[in-house]
């Protein structure tokens, strides 16, 4: 079985620690949120991870208009990039000093990082 590490918990919340880029149509790219980031993490502070077993899958999901990137010093949201046709790149880091901090026993060391992500045409 190997931990992934996905995030934090909090008092007030979740954090995820999954990374999003937008990429517009003309290949540019740029760095979102996901707003429950935007969580204050004061007190005490709990790892979230998935436990999996070999060859099993852990599924996340994340609506698009929760996922917000900055566009000319305001925010917009990932839904309303996808009508204009942009995709979506996620990708999730594990790495041993975050693992050894969360305790994790069996952690995973790696990245992964998803094709780019739009809806069929």
């Amino acid at each position: 079985m190997l931990e992934i590490l996905t995030g934090a918990e909090a008092g007030k919340g979740t954090t995820t620690n999954f990374k999003f880029i937008a990429v517009a149509p003309d290949g540019k790219e740029r760095e979102c949120f996901h707003v429950d980031n935007l969580t204050s993490m004061a007190g005490l502070v709990l790892p979230v991870a998935a436990r999996l077993e070999p060859g099993a899958i852990h599924e996340r999901r994340f609506p698009l208009n929760k996922i917000v990137c900055v566009e000319n010093r305001s925010d917009i949201t990932f839904d309303r990039l996808l009508k204009r046709g942009y995709s979506l790149r996620v990708s999730l880091e594990g790495d041993a000093k975050a693992a050894q901090s969360a305790r994790l026993s069996q952690a995973w060391i790696g990245k992964v990082v998803s094709v780019d992500l739009a809806p069929p045409e």
